[in-house]
C-alpha cells in the first residue's frame, strides 16, 4: 500500500501477522467475520485471548444482487429473501456455522475484558432511583406527621 507510510498489505492471515498484532501494536483491517474466525483459531491453538475487535463498525456492508432489466426471476428472488428474513434462516445459519462461544467471546466482539470502564445507563441505575424515591417519600411523610402532631415547632 503506497497511500499510508508503514502500512503493510497482507495477502493471508498467518502466524507472522498474528505475532505482529500480538507484539508490535499492529492493527489488521479485515472483514469482521474473517477476524472472528481468525481469533477463534488462534484461541484454539494458544488457549489465550490476545485479540479484541473494535466496538464500532465503520464500514457497513450493503449486499445486493444485480439482475437484467425486467428479469422474470427478480420478484421470485425478492420473495425468497423476504422468506429467509422472516424465517430467521440467516440467524439459524449463523448459530450453526459461526464459531461457538468461549471465554474469549465477549472481548472478541469488542466487549469488556474487565480492565475497561463501561458506561452506565439509566436502566442500570433504576434500583437506585427507586430507593431514592421511596426514601424521599418516607422523609416527607415523617416531616408531615411531626408537623401535624405539633412536635415540629420552633422553640
Amino acid at each position: 500500500m503506497n497511500d499510508y507510510e508503514g502500512a503493510i498489505l497482507h495477502d493471508t492471515a498467518d502466524v507472522v501477522l498474528l505475532d505482529m498484532i500480538r507484539n508490535q501494536q499492529h492493527v489488521y483491517i479485515e472483514w469482521k467475520t474473517n477476524l472472528q474466525w481468525l481469533m477463534k483459531q488462534d484461541f484454539m491453538k494458544t488457549n489465550s485471548c490476545d485479540f479484541s475487535l473494535g466496538t464500532e463498525n465503520f464500514f457497513l456492508l450493503q449486499v445486493a444482487l444485480a439482475f437484467p432489466r425486467d428479469s422474470p426471476i427478480l420478484e421470485r428472488v425478492n420473495l425468497e429473501i423476504i422468506y429467509m428474513q422472516r424465517g430467521r434462516l440467516i440467524e439459524h445459519w449463523r448459530q450453526n456455522f459461526w464459531p461457538s462461544a468461549d471465554r474469549c467471546s465477549e472481548t472478541s466482539t469488542g466487549g469488556s475484558d474487565g480492565d475497561t470502564i463501561q458506561a452506565i445507563s439509566v436502566a442500570d441505575m433504576q434500583g437506585s432511583f427507586y430507593v431514592l424515591f421511596f426514601g424521599k417519600k418516607k422523609n416527607l411523610g415523617t416531616l408531615y406527621n411531626l408537623f401535624i402532631n405539633g412536635k415540629f415547632m420552633y422553640e
